[in-house]
């Protein structure tokens, strides 16, 4: 509960957790909260209308001549919102294994930096959680990173924490222009 709302509290040291509880707490980590909370992840609705559009492709390739509307709730999902939710989903997904991989370079001359954690930092502080898994865990902390490691994960924290797309908006050229 206390990683899916974003306080960083934790009752025990989940790095000795076994591995299959380690990895529902990644796959939460990823979630997030419900639409509308302040915890950081993809939110509960974006996951559940992409896995709801991964299915329905999926059952268009063995039947391509059904056509069903897509439902969640009751209500209808139009074709921008599960363009909306599966971009979203990915955009995340790709700004987690950039975070990681830019991460993993700067910290190279750092020992514990492996790519557990800096996979786990990327993660956490991308979707904003708190703590995340071994040399970043409930029981240690962040202050071992470098500048530029910390200026990774501040940026990081920063996306996720305004939800992407106020920040890359600013990186677009029509958004300067006045017309």
């Amino acid at each position: 509960i206390a990683l899916h709302t974003g306080t960083g509290f934790s009752t025990s040291n989940y790095d000795l957790w076994p591995f299959l509880s380690r990895a529902l707490l990644v796959g939460l980590m990823f979630v997030g909260g419900c639409a509308g909370s302040t915890a950081g992840g993809i939110k509960v609705i974006r996951f559940w209308i992409a896995l709801k559009v991964f299915a329905a492709l999926l059952s268009k390739a063995f039947r391509p001549s059904v056509v069903r509307p897509l439902r969640v709730g009751g209500s209808v999902i139009d074709q921008s919102q599960r363009l909306a939710a599966v971009s979203y989903f990915l955009l995340i997904l790709l700004l987690f294994g950039l975070g990681t991989m830019v991460l993993m370079l700067v910290e190279s001359g750092q020992v514990q930096c492996d790519f557990q954690t800096a996979m786990s930092a990327a993660l956490s502080t991308l979707c904003n959680v708190g703590p995340g898994l071994y040399e970043v865990g409930s029981t240690k902390n962040y202050g071992w990173f470098s500048d530029g490691g910390k200026a990774v994960l501040s940026l990081l924290m920063c996306l996720g924490r305004l939800e992407l797309y106020a920040i890359l908006v600013l990186f677009l050229p029509s958004f300067w222009r006045s017309d």
